[in-house]
Formats: structure tokens, sequence, C-alpha cells
């Protein structure tokens, strides 16, 4: 009985169409390039996209445009001696899918990732590492945020097949 509890559970759970959150959905697009942007966080993006089965190559004929990348930093918080003691990161980027002739394709679309952490005043390096540590972090919440965008905004929509070898040459 509780055997055909259990099935009977994921297969409801399964029609409704919850999935776990990471688990991957087939995108609309097959490949796509990317341009602009930082180069780390280019190839965050990169691998993010790669992970989830798109073909990220130079020349596809859906485009990636990445504009506006911006980090900002304050300080949150302050120790006795006016030290700064606790630290919020914000990374925001906008992108937009083109065609190659740069039409869009997409409206422009903002990913933004705030953190906060607390630093040891007396520290320099720990800090210095740990700022570092939380851009790393924060770079790769933002490409799996744009993938994110990407799937939505691209699940209705029907994109032309990239060219094959033998295509690009009759061309």
């Amino acid at each position: 009985m509780r055997y055909f509890f259990v099935i009977f559970l994921c297969l409801t759970v399964s029609a409704c169409g919850w999935q776990l959150r990471g688990v991957n959905q087939p995108m609309a697009l097959d490949s796509v390039s990317l341009m602009g942007g930082e180069s780390r966080s280019r190839l965050d993006i990169q691998d993010v996209l790669r992970s989830q089965g798109l073909l990220v190559i130079n020349d596809a004929p859906v485009l990636i445009r990445l504009t506006n990348e911006s980090w900002q930093r304050r300080t949150i918080s302050v120790d006795r001696q006016g030290r700064a003691s606790g630290i919020e990161l914000r990374y925001q980027l906008y992108w937009q899918l083109t065609d190659r002739d740069k039409k869009p394709l997409t409206s422009r679309r903002q990913v933004q990732v705030s953190r906060s952490y607390q630093v040891d005043p007396a520290n320099a390096v720990a800090a210095s590492d740990e700022d570092q540590l939380t851009r790393e972090i924060m770079r790769r919440e933002a490409a799996n945020v744009l993938a994110r965008q990407l799937r939505a905004e691209t699940e209705d929509m029907a994109f032309p097949e990239p060219a094959t070898s033998s295509e690009r040459v009759a061309q």
C-alpha cells in the first residue's frame, strides 16, 4: 500500500509540471552566440548555457547581447573605529536576444543579483578574498538567472536552424 502511495504521489507531482530547481528543460534554441560583457561573465554564461544543452558558437543565427554590466559596492555596517564590517555587493547586467543583423527578437531584460557579507576590518587579505569569492558566486548566479529568463522568453518562439558546413560554403 505504501509503495503505491509513493508512486501515486510521484506521478501526481510530475504530472502537474513541478520539478526540482536546476533540473534542465530543453531550450527552444539549438545554438547561440554571446556578444559583449566582461570576459569572466561571458565564460560563466557560456558554461551555464552549455550545461543546459545549448550550443554556444561564434556564427549562430541568434545572439545574446550583454550590455551595461556593472558592480556596486557599499558599506552596510561599521565597527567602533568606523571601519567597514559589513559589505553589500550588487551586480547587474542587461541582455537582449537579436538576430545576426542586430534586429531584436526579445525585449531587453535585466539580471540583478545582490549579496551581503561580513568582513573582519583588521584582516584586509581575508576581506579581499571574501569579496573576490562573492563576486564569482554572484556571476555564476546571474548566469543561471539569465538562462532561466532565456528559457522563459524563448519557449514559444521559432528560430532558424543553424547553417550546416555545406550551406555556409554555398552562401
